[in-house]
């Protein structure tokens, strides 16, 4: 399908499925679920020419579906509210809105929309294939919102299973993504960057800076309410600093740590406010509660909390001496710009995306330097003229926009950069000839990695099951593969197709079809196989510019697996993929000493 639309989209659709699955088991929003609410609010006041629509992915559907406004509006008001994601109304509400979620059908996207993903899919089996079959379908355009690249950029700060889920992902967003929002001018330029290995980015990240109003349209409980909570808390009003993050390495609660210790040594436990860091222990925080447990005199100043409410968070800010933030990397710096709206001064770290989120409003220190940190602090703790007067400044300059112009700053981005955008036949795999595309989640790399992003787009009008570490089990008897072949420049060779399949728990019969080429293979249980068809240069030639080769598996059976507990059936395993040229040799005995090394039999075509 070929069409080009003019400005005015047919509509977007936001993607809220992440903060869906985030309410499966928590309530109260942390950074990304904070600006997905943000979003879906000022949808609701949207009156545009252009249709806003909010959705989620439904298994039952197997596609997204339209959002259940009313209860996910519920949800969101709920979540910003005292309580436990255990209360009765929270799990009343959550259950309902899942329920009428499940009876929805899939969503019919006018041709040509926008799917905007607001959220993180990181962790979503088999996003990519959904966004291909939404651009099959109706010629979507994928436009994720990115908000940082902590994992690539900073692995050491994260765990082994997240560097290597968000490493796969983005690799693929960098294939199927018509247009990319950066939500500040540091993660624009760290995902062009990082998009170079994988794919030209034809148009710039369009950046949506998120100095908005946080905290600020909620409200905020009474003088006589934030002293009650203060007593709660056991703080005295006025005498103490907020550090709100997530407890982890990442988040460097540790270099404020360190500092607060020095700052006692200095000036006393006395003459010393209480430390408030609030959010929910994440990866690596042991070695700051190490670090508090063999301070004493330090941990009498610390008080760390969760699970707190928006109501209770505002409470805090409204009455501390100023907010600290000592992050070792950001996509923006929500807590930073909190303080702002709040009209306290942040004493941030000094880089990535930082400056961005503080201006000039709020005081920096030399990142990673405890020194320096002391000496910002000193400044903003025992001289009060100073952090009056900043106060004063915040108050009387700092103006965080309305989440509506946001919203308006996004779409108006969005359709601008959208004339002319111009889909072409449904999204393949671009192979070349002579790689070995290798599928499976244990290829999956923080590095750009084309290969493994192409491997992935490999997998076919949805007749396979979630990527696993070693490659993919078919779901159902006529699996398909597709790829788009490179031009057939040079000498008439005909081709070679190398494929790697494998067996589950029980003998399996496949019939391989492409191009008019078919071959029959039976393999073991729990057995590994190469194959390999040559296809005619003349039957390749004539498919030139026909779309994409499909290759066929017919398989004889699903069975189940050995592990009574998983449900699925399973058809024959995909595991890599290689296409050479006949007259290219090299290649050919590249493909066929790693098919060697990689399983015991290589099958030739008759």
């Amino acid at each position: 399908m070929n069409f080009i639309r003019s400005r005015a989209l047919p509509a977007v659709y936001f993607d809220y499925s992440d903060l869906v699955e985030y309410f499966r088991h928590n309530r109260f929003p942390t950074g990304i679920q904070r600006v997905q609410i943000e979003f879906f609010k000022a949808s609701l006041e949207w009156n545009s020419p252009t249709p806003i629509c909010g959705c989620t992915y439904s298994a039952r559907a197997g596609f997204w579906v339209d959002i259940d406004t009313i209860g996910f509006s519920k949800l969101c008001r709920l979540a910003s509210t005292p309580g436990s994601h255990l209360d009765d109304e929270w799990q009343e509400t959550f259950n309902g809105f899942l329920r009428r979620i499940d009876q929805r059908s899939a969503c019919i996207m006018p041709e040509g929309s926008a799917l905007v993903n607001v959220g993180a899919s990181w962790w979503a089996a088999d996003y990519m294939p959904l966004i291909r079959e939404a651009k099959s379908r109706y010629g979507i355009r994928y436009i994720p919102l990115i908000y940082d690249l902590i994992p690539m950029i900073t692995p050491e700060y994260c765990g082994q299973d997240l560097v290597a889920a968000f490493g796969y992902w983005i690799n693929s967003v960098f294939s199927h993504a018509d247009l990319i929002l950066a939500i500040s001018k540091s993660t624009q330029q760290d995902v062009i960057k990082a998009a170079d290995g994988i794919k030209h980015l034809t148009r710039q990240p369009i950046i949506v800076p998120l100095d908005a109003e946080f905290g600020m349209q909620d409200g905020a409980a009474g003088t006589a309410d934030r002293a009650g909570l203060l007593d709660g808390f056991g703080l005295r009003n006025g005498f103490y600093v907020l550090v709100v993050g997530t407890l982890e390495i990442r988040k460097n609660q540790m270099l404020i740590f360190q500092a607060w210790a020095k700052l006692i040594e200095l000036h006393g436990a006395a003459a010393m406010p209480t430390l408030v860091c609030v959010g929910k222990i994440g990866h690596g925080f042991e070695f700051g509660q190490n670090f508090l447990r063999s301070h004493p005199e330090l941990q009498d100043k610390v008080i760390m909390l969760s699970g707190l409410s928006d109501v209770e968070l505002n409470a805090l800010y409204a009455d501390c001496l100023f907010t600290a933030f000592a992050s070792t990397y950001e996509g923006w710096g929500l807590p930073v710009t909190e303080s702002l709206c709040h009209g306290k001064v942040c004493l941030s770290a000094d880089h990535s995306s930082l400056p961005e989120a503080g201006g000039v409003f709020a005081d920096y220190f030399e990142a990673n330097s405890v020194k320096s940190f002391v000496q910002h602090a000193e400044r903003l703790l025992f001289d009060h003229d100073y952090r009056q007067a900043r106060e004063h400044q915040i108050v009387a300059e700092f103006r965080p926009r309305p989440w509506h112009d946001v919203l308006a700053g996004l779409v108006d981005g969005i359709e601008t950069h959208c004339v002319g955008l111009v889909h072409a036949e449904p999204l393949v795999a671009p192979i070349s000839f002579g790689e070995i595309y290798d599928i499976g989640q244990d290829h999956r790399a923080r590095r750009p990695d084309k290969e493994g992003a192409i491997a992935e787009m490999l997998r076919y009008d949805g007749t396979w099951h979630p990527l696993e570490s070693w490659g993919v089990w078919a779901n159902k008897k006529y699996a398909k593969l597709a790829f788009r072949l490179p031009p057939l420049e040079g000498p008439a060779d005909d081709l070679i197709l190398y494929l790697k399949l494998c067996a589950p728990n029980s003998r399996v019969a496949v019939t391989v079809k492409v191009a008019g080429q078919t071959q029959l293979v039976t393999i073991d249980p729990d057995e590994s196989l190469a194959i390999r068809l040559q296809i005619p240069f003349k039957i390749a030639s004539n498919h030139q510019d026909g779309g994409p080769m499909i290759v066929h598996l017919d398989i004889d059976d699903l069975v189940a697996p050995v592990d009574i507990a998983d449900t699925r059936r399973l058809g024959v395993g995909f595991q890599s993929f290689a296409l050479c040229r006949t007259g290219d040799t090299a290649a050919r005995l590249r493909i066929i000493e790693r098919s060697i090394k990689m399983s015991s039999n290589l099958v030739a075509a008759a």
